[in-house]
């Protein structure tokens, strides 16, 4: 399935299995743990104990990748708001849970027009999903063999179609996933969110909690080139290398990186008299 990545994202197949083994493949577990160390509520609450494992989940020892950081940082705002256990693992039941993609495919065949839209919708030029959809359709075999989650899907949209995502919760335990315009326009326009958002509820921007662990060191430079703009990758690299007290950066009316002005403060020792 990595060769479908490369049409969607125009990245290189290296490149693409790099990324994709980042996401999903790479051990952070040392790192989760001491997220969690940093977070102890959230620790019982990952899956630990029969009642709160998926199918295919096994208890014990868990290898963590940027997928469940990415899933711990849910939970941490989660419990925050104070949601309960069994409501958090029916998120995760719809979170984690593998796909069947073989459903997802004949939705996909029997209406484009609609798959077309979503595309479109999701950051997509007309041209590009019109191609993507083709392309899926010819490699049914390769598609429904891919296995990921709705989880991974969201992460995939923030980091790579720009998408600003929110996630609503409600007292019940039902959760929505909506674009920052979908909740600027409050919903008025669809009829099927619109009781749910008006009803009590909270709200977690997933582009905050992903940026979070993307900030950190020990996630590796090749998904933050892969993320980032060129303008933000040159601020990042600056940093590093100068290590300045200060940078100015100056941008052009397109938006554009214009011009970087380090300052360095002359460090003087004062002998003391």
């Amino acid at each position: 399935m990595k060769d479908l990545v490369p049409s969607i994202f125009g990245m290189s197949d290296e490149l693409t299995t790099e990324i994709v083994l980042i996401l999903t493949k790479k051990d952070y577990t040392s790192e989760a743990l001491s997220f969690l160390k940093n977070h102890s509520r959230t620790l019982n609450y990952w899956g630990e104990g029969e009642e709160n494992l998926l199918p295919g989940e096994s208890p014990g020892h868990h290898r963590f990748s940027f997928h469940d950081l990415v899933w711990l940082g849910i939970v941490k705002e989660l419990r925050d708001f104070g949601v309960s256990k069994s409501n958090i693992f029916r998120l995760k039941q719809e979170f984690l849970s593998v796909l069947d993609n073989s459903i997802v495919y004949e939705k996909l065949i029997q209406d484009k027009d609609s798959a077309e839209a979503f595309f479109t919708d999701a950051g997509f030029p007309s041209k590009d999903a019109r191609e993507l959809i083709e392309f899926l359709a010819k490699n049914k075999s390769a598609f429904i063999a891919y296995q990921h989650t709705f989880l991974l899907t969201l992460i995939n949209n923030i980091l790579f179609l720009k998408s600003s995502l929110y996630l609503l919760v409600n007292k019940s335990g039902e959760s929505i996933v909506l674009q920052e315009k979908e909740l600027q326009r409050g919903l008025s326009a669809n009829r099927e969110f619109y009781a749910f958002y008006k009803a009590p509820h909270i709200s977690v921007h997933l582009n905050s909690i992903i940026g979070f662990f993307l900030s950190k060191d020990y996630i590796q430079d090749s998904l933050k080139e892969t993320v980032l703009t060129k303008d933000e990758w040159k601020i990042i690299q600056t940093i590093r290398k100068e290590k300045p007290d200060s940078i100015e950066v100056k941008f052009s009316v397109e938006g554009k990186v214009e011009s970087l002005e380090v300052t360095k403060l002359k460090k003087v020792q004062l002998e003391a008299r």
